[in-house]
């Protein structure tokens, strides 16, 4: 019962985030009309979106008002969520490395200085940049690891409520 509990919590905190993913996505696709390699990351993004809004639904309909689902529903869940795990792992990894490389970062911190020497008018100070950029990294990770949890927990769940899908 403490699962079923903090898989809702988890299930309500990332639909928000996915509704913004969703937005990004949606950007990224019209990018990608010009850009060709834009489109991994959008169909990444949109596997995300996809499992996170199916999984809601078996929560609702299936584990909290008990009515029967489609089996599509299931493969739904399960297909995106090895995409969710994927992408998952890939953005767990990069952050991390970001994060214990501060050479990297401080040739993005560079990069942004040149970019403001350019421009005209209000200049960033460099240490908001870089705290703006660690608070950035700290939430993308959060955001990856509680999805990473969020879709295990759905996997267990699929697997033990496996009666509440009709085999048509």
């Amino acid at each position: 019962m403490l699962g079923i509990k903090i898989y809702r919590i988890l299930t309500f905190i990332l639909l928000p985030i996915e509704v913004l993913m969703g937005l990004l996505a949606l950007l990224m696709l019209v990018m990608s009309l010009g850009n060709i390699g834009v489109l991994l990351p959008v169909f990444m993004i949109s596997c995300t979106v996809i499992y996170t809004f199916s999984s809601f639904r078996f929560l609702n309909s299936g584990i909290e008002q008990h009515k029967p689902l489609k089996a599509s529903l299931k493969h739904w869940i399960k297909v995106n969520g090895y995409v969710c795990i994927g992408f998952c792992l890939l953005m767990i990894t990069q952050i991390i490395t970001l994060l214990l490389h501060p050479e990297v970062l401080q040739e993005m911190y560079q990069q942004m200085m040149v970019m403001q020497s350019k421009m005209q008018g209000q200049k960033l100070p460099i240490q908001v940049f870089k705290n703006a950029m660690i608070v950035m990294f700290c939430g993308m990770l959060t955001y990856a690891v509680l999805l990473l949890v969020h879709t295990f927990m759905s996997f267990r769940f699929v697997k033990q409520y496996q009666h509440l899908f009709d085999e048509e």
